[in-house]
């Protein structure tokens, strides 16, 4: 064994030496220095050598369970922190499930608004007025067939059924600055006869037939008639 191994070893002892001197004093200071018939207790110095090797003995125990407690608690420590971790996971986890849940909501109610809607204008659409079919009628047997020189005509260059409501949409060749809801068109050379519900002029098709006679089935290229209504001395246009 070469001298720095004999120098380490003997000042490692010599620190454990300190060590069960200081726990010593510890249990000492912790009696009042006395033992239980009052007489003082020997200081470490008056130790017995049998004695300062069951106070040796007693460090290392100590010495070990100290390191079985710290390990003890960095595990539990580590184990603490692990869960912490865990727990921020599912709370960003619960607010992001959160937040699909009000975009689902507003989805939602966005549809149901929306289909509110349409049911709205369909049923606007699909109801009659009590006077719709008598005006119909009546324009039937108050123009004369004779009287097509005198009514304003448009040209028909599209149609597209309303399979929900059993109307027509339709497109005419000229602008809509003057068509209304209400009034009634004939198919050029027959009795068939419908009433424009809407005009939408910014739409495709802009005009909508909801209700009309059973013979009323323009197509493209077809020519439509607006009828006056009785007492007008004008037809009204659709330019």
């Amino acid at each position: 064994m070469n001298a720095g191994t004999e120098t380490g070893i003997g000042l490692g002892q010599l620190e454990r030496s300190r060590d069960v001197k200081r726990l010593h004093e510890t249990f000492l200071e912790a009696l009042d220095r006395r033992d239980g018939a009052g007489d003082p207790l020997p200081e470490w110095e008056d130790v017995p050598s049998r004695e300062r090797q069951a106070w040796r003995a007693v460090d290392v125990l100590v010495r070990l369970r100290v390191e079985q407690a710290e390990t003890q608690l960095g595990l539990v420590r580590s184990e603490r922190d692990a869960l912490v971790e865990e727990v921020k996971a599912l709370r960003s986890q619960v607010r992001y499930l959160e937040v699909l849940r009000n975009q689902d909501d507003l989805e939602t109610r966005r549809a149901k608004l929306e289909l509110e809607a349409l049911r709205g204008a369909r049923r606007r659409h699909a109801t009659p007025p009590p006077s719709v079919q008598p005006l119909v009628e009546a324009a039937q047997d108050s123009v004369p067939t004779d009287a097509t020189a005198t009514l304003v005509s448009v040209k028909v260059t599209a149609v597209a059924p309303d399979e929900d409501g059993g109307g027509l949409y339709l497109a005419v060749e000229h602008g809509l600055h003057e068509a209304h809801q209400g009034a009634t068109v004939r198919l050029k050379g027959t009795k068939a006869t419908a009433e424009v519900a809407s005009v939408e002029p910014t739409a495709s098709l802009p005009i909508f037939i909801s209700f009309h006679s059973p013979d009323f089935a323009p197509k493209e290229g077809d020519v439509l008639e607006l009828l006056p209504k009785p007492g007008d001395e004008l037809p009204a246009r659709i330019a």
